[in-house]
């Protein structure tokens, strides 16, 4: 008889004890690892620049998913009339949202960049509307078409410059379409677009050297907390930016958290968002493109006080839920109705085409929206065939306004 069969239960407490210091051990060494490899790239990185990034936000190239919208989602998203429950998202290797690139020698390119109601990932690949625009002109216009779809869930202007000026300029493109509004009505919460939002942060620091590490002794693995909340955070991120499974974080989503207070500077939020629509412009023009701005339809919601006119200082507590609240929604579609009045001001002082799609598209149901502002099947249809109308004249001609298509400002 060994010590062991006559004492099974302190055999086994010994056992597990044993396996507890050693797995303790181990992570211990592992934290001192890589706690060593921090503090080297933290001192090498003052001679090395290459330890921030410029975020580009991006579908992933080559990515090939489907997805499926659940009962629960729908009503968690208050999505009506639409007419499929699954869809597939496809991206070449330049994560434009496929099919992109139908001609080899296309006598045109026309990109549509934008938030999630450009990429219309929902629909089916055929319908969405920055494809179909494209069929469209060349029906119209005789001529071989690629409209490349840039959109992306979440982007604001600023990411759409971002891609602009990285992805898009190399193909020389002929026209630029611009649909930013809902998502740089984030501003009101971020403050500014050069906001440290965890998701939309214009920088992004290398995880091992640009956040300094609590001083707490290594024991307590400091090292390995960090690592796995980053990772936990990119997961969240990529789960709400890509998929209908749940809603995002207040932290993700607007930076706040709930029960915050903060204040809204409405001129400087104003004067951010013209000077990035004016930004696009002008980088456009430097390159030879023609830029083209669209207003973003919203639906209107009787329930909603949208103010005429937004008081210039609004303080705020981020509530549980910003999209069922009465005073946040008050401010949003507020913010949405101005933006919308900012792109048609820039539009005619830029002497820029706009496409006014909120004042085009019947936006009173969900016929052509289905949920707050993102195009069903009939939606998609109805704004090809607008947006296709509009820039036939550009293609034919290389006119960008007639007198007739010159807008007035919005007072």
């Amino acid at each position: 008889m060994t010590w062991f069969s006559e004492n099974p239960l302190k055999a086994k407490l010994l056992f597990a004890l044993n396996l507890l210091i050693f797995t303790f051990i181990l992570l211990l060494i592992t934290e001192l690892g890589l706690g060593y490899i921090h503090y080297k790239n933290k001192y090498a990185s003052l001679s090395d620049s290459d330890q921030r990034y410029i975020r580009l936000r991006e579908n992933p190239p080559n990515m090939d998913v489907e997805r499926e919208i659940s009962e629960a989602n729908k009503k968690q998203y208050n999505i009506i009339n639409l007419q499929e429950d699954k869809y597939r998202l496809r991206t070449d290797e330049n994560g434009f949202v496929q099919p992109s690139k139908i001609h080899n020698d296309a006598d045109v390119e026309v990109f549509f960049i934008g938030g999630s109601t450009t990429e219309c990932k929902a629909l089916s690949e055929e319908l969405r509307f920055p494809y179909l625009t494209g069929r469209l002109l060349e029906e119209n216009t005789g001529l071989k078409v690629n409209s490349y779809n840039a959109g992306v869930s979440g982007n604001h202007s600023f990411h759409s410059i971002n891609s602009l000026l990285n992805k898009i300029i190399p193909y020389h493109p002929k026209i630029a379409v611009l649909m930013n509004n809902v998502n740089d009505v984030a501003l009101v919460s971020f403050g500014s677009y050069w906001s440290n939002s965890m998701n939309k942060s214009l920088i992004i620091n290398s995880k091992t050297t640009g956040t300094a590490l609590p001083e707490t002794a290594p024991f307590f693995f400091p090292v390995l907390k960090q690592l796995v909340g980053e990772a936990l955070a990119k997961y969240s991120e990529e789960e709400w930016e890509h998929d209908y499974t749940r809603p995002p974080t207040n932290e993700l989503k607007y930076a706040k958290s709930t029960g915050e207070h903060f204040q809204i500077d409405t001129k400087e939020i104003i004067r951010q968002y013209e000077n990035s629509l004016i930004t696009f412009i002008k980088v456009c023009r430097t390159w030879n493109i023609v830029p083209v701005l669209m207003t973003q339809v919203i639906l209107d919601q009787k329930d909603v006080k949208v103010m005429s006119e937004i008081p210039s200082r609004i303080d705020l507590t981020m509530p549980e839920d910003p999209m069922t609240d009465p005073g946040m929604l008050s401010v949003m579609y507020s913010f949405q109705d101005t933006f919308n009045n900012v792109i048609r001001n820039v539009a005619a002082a830029e002497e820029v085409l706009l496409i006014d799609l909120k004042n085009l598209v019947p936006s009173g149901d969900h016929r052509y929206i289905y949920d707050r502002f993102h195009y069903n099947d009939s939606g998609s249809v109805l704004v090809s065939s607008l947006i296709a109308d509009k820039l036939q004249g550009i293609i034919l001609n290389d006119s960008i306004l007639t007198e007739d298509e010159k807008q007035p400002l919005v007072q």
